[in-house]
């Protein structure tokens, strides 16, 4: 092999590996500050799966008086009953599925595109796997949505 040919190949498989460790690093690194705040806090994990059992407040009954003594009573910060939730805990375990699969498909599309040129045709290939990702926080973004449109 020619000599400009072989330190190319070595230079690509460092700036492949430097990429692969910083993006390992950034990930870990932004994990343990986000845990460690949470630490810090009076966040629970038990209290973000779950989620109110019913209203806080008792529904007025036909003929009980209303104005102050209502205003008195919904003004007190009642904290409701939490119960715990199957639904968030499933939308939990499937989100840290969804992301360890995007970011194994991250690293793979690293290595396509380091090692498997051919096999990224263009860049339309790296366009739909960010679209891809973007469809993660999708329900999100509807739910802002409608959201906006309720009166």
């Amino acid at each position: 092999m020619d000599k400009h040919v072989t330190d190319f190949l070595v230079i690509k498989d460092v700036v492949f590996w430097l990429i692969i460790g910083f993006v390992t690093l950034f990930l870990v690194v932004t994990l343990k500050i986000i845990r460690r705040s949470l630490a810090d806090s009076n966040w629970k994990m038990s209290e973000a799966i779950s989620e109110p059992e019913g209203s806080p407040v008792a529904p007025i009954a036909p003929g009980e008086p209303t104005g102050e003594a209502t205003a008195v009573i919904t003004a007190a910060p009642v904290k409701p009953v939490m119960v715990a939730s199957s639904s968030r805990l499933i939308a939990l375990i499937g989100g840290i599925i969804l992301a360890a699969m995007y970011l194994g498909t991250g690293y793979y599309m690293l290595f396509a595109i380091f090692y498997l040129p051919e096999e990224v045709k263009n860049i339309d290939d790296i366009n739909q796997f960010f679209v891809m990702g973007m469809t993660l926080f999708s329900p999100y973004a509807v739910n802002k949505l409608s959201t906006m449109f309720k009166g």
